[in-house]
């Protein structure tokens, strides 16, 4: 079973996502990219680290029975990136999988994937290769996609009028700004201050922020509205 995809749209998707991954160690799967099939018959890639969440979606152009789902280490991702670099290509990816007996009664056994990518299109075979990761297969993708959805599908836009999120974590959506070279656009995901935030047609995600506001700031904003003359003077309620 195998599928092809652009080649830009696989390392954009990859790109943009890894950046939400957890940086630390003993991670486990926090600092992967689940990649899987959707419903609607593309490649989903979804990233989360806690605080924000990436998901990509990456067209196909051939599809031969489904792929396994997997989770892409930055390392691998890395890998992919620099090897298939040139974005008119396509690539054929097929996953296999394998079951490991376990070394002790006690064990369970492992699931062990091996994903192969090989460059379409090239005089000489292309390039190629092949990624063996463990299986995360118990992750709750669906958990993170959901405020996500719900988000884009409510009917009555929230009142948020400020909202509080650290820069470091906004900041993880540049990649995504590089990757796709698309501006984003922010909407607010509920009245607690979480934000949804756009990169284009194949990218969305989720900014974990506070919608609290304190003493200080309700000061600090006064003092501004205060000091800061409007060009008409006279117009002293912002009408």
């Amino acid at each position: 079973m195998k599928i092809t995809v652009p080649a830009d749209a696989l390392t954009n998707a990859l790109a943009a996502c890894a950046a939400h991954t957890f940086q630390g160690q003993d991670a486990g799967y926090l600092a992967t990219v689940d990649l899987q099939m959707s419903e609607h018959l593309e490649l989903v890639a979804t990233a989360s680290g806690g605080m924000t969440t990436g998901v990509a979606r990456i067209p196909l152009v051939e599809l031969d029975g489904t792929m396994g789902r997997v989770s892409l280490s930055k390392q691998d991702i890395s890998t992919i990136r620099s090897l298939f670099s040139d974005k008119f290509k396509q690539l054929e990816i097929t996953v296999r999988t394998s079951t490991v007996p376990p070394e002790s009664p006690d064990d369970k056994p492992e699931r062990i994937h091996q994903m192969e990518i090989r460059e379409l299109g090239s005089l000489f075979g292309g390039r190629s290769v092949k990624l063996t990761m463990p299986d995360h297969g118990n992750r709750d993708i669906p958990g993170l996609w959901h405020p996500i959805a719900a988000a884009l599908k409510r009917r009555v836009a929230p009142n948020v009028p400020i909202t509080l999120f650290h820069p470091a974590n906004m900041a993880k959506f540049r990649a995504a700004s590089m990757a796709y070279s698309e501006e984003l656009r922010i909407e607010p995901a509920d009245n607690y201050g979480n934000l949804i935030i756009h990169c284009g047609p194949h990218f969305v995600g989720y900014l974990h922020a506070d919608a609290q506001v304190s003493e200080t700031f309700t000061a600090n904003r006064t003092a501004w509205a205060d000091r800061l003359p409007m060009k008409l003077a006279a117009v002293k309620d912002g009408s």
